[in-house]
């Protein structure tokens, strides 16, 4: 991401990485074996020293996602580029519950 420009006192800056962040927002996709994907529904981008960082957030559904799965795979294809991050279920325990 770019850092978004320098705006004039009682302006605000265009993001210039506006375009980007739908690509990524429409083109993330948390999957699970044998069961549909979940699609991103909001992202979020940080501000200040952390302008450049994203956050992606997924809705629980109706068949939220359940320790039994053991991995899901965060898919993210924008532009020319494609993220594939797979995540142990196992390692996001808290208490013995999922924290995700």
């Amino acid at each position: 991401m770019m850092p978004p420009p320098k705006a004039k006192p009682g302006e605000v800056a265009p993001n210039p990485d506006e375009g980007m962040l739908q690509a990524i927002r429409e083109g993330s996709l948390l999957e699970r074996k044998n069961k549909p994907g979940i699609a991103c529904a909001h992202l979020f981008t940080g501000s200040g020293d952390a302008a450049t960082e994203v956050l992606l957030f997924f809705p629980r559904g109706v068949d939220p996602i359940t320790v039994a799965e053991k991995v899901v795979t965060l898919e993210s294809r924008f532009a020319l580029f494609h993220l594939s991050v797979k995540f142990s279920l196992k390692e996001m325990l808290y208490k013995g519950e999922l924290a995700l």
